[in-house]
């Protein structure tokens, strides 16, 4: 399951009012396989978030929810690009700072985002953006590890995810 950052907590709204927020990786992955998009990427900033880039797939593991298999199809043999970025590994926690606003994966993305990655051209793709965030998180002295993760598949080697920001621009 998802908890959605302004979840009620569980000690106010109980069990029941707490349940009622969470996504479910079935519930994500039916509203995901919906999306008509040629390209798509999903990015997890969260705990565990590995665990639903693993694709599973209900159909697959009996007695286990996990990504639908319409939405594993997809990603592992769809028509199109599809991608997961995940900020840790199914057993990892996802870090945050107490004096930033965003956690340290986001802190990565956002500037991975904007070509702080150093590619060459005026597009961003998934690649560059995966190894800038990669190298980003696990070169931090962290308590405990954070790995970045991507599960991707692509008709197209170039997907491209962004246009690099003027700032980033070192082209003609």
């Amino acid at each position: 399951y998802l908890i959605p950052v302004d979840a009620p907590s569980r000690r106010l709204s109980g069990e029941d009012g707490y349940a009622k927020s969470a996504i479910s990786e079935v519930s994500l992955s039916r509203l995901l396989a919906s999306i008509p998009a040629r390209s798509l990427m999903v990015v997890l900033d969260c705990c565990y978030a590995g665990s639903l880039a693993s694709l599973r797939s209900e159909a697959v593991i009996e007695g286990t929810e996990g990504f639908t298999s319409e939405f594993v199809e997809a990603l592992q043999h769809g028509v199109g690009n599809r991608a997961i970025l995940a900020g840790a590994n199914s057993h990892e926690t996802a870090k945050e700072m107490s004096n930033a606003r965003n956690g340290v994966f986001t802190q990565y993305l956002l500037q991975g985002l904007r070509g702080a990655g150093g590619g060459g051209s005026v597009f961003i793709d998934a690649f560059e953006l995966y190894r800038y965030v990669h190298d980003g998180v696990t070169r931090l002295k962290l308590p405990t590890a954070q790995t970045p993760i991507l599960k991707m598949n692509a008709e197209n080697p170039n997907f491209f995810i962004a246009v690099r920001s003027v700032k980033f621009w070192k082209g003609d």
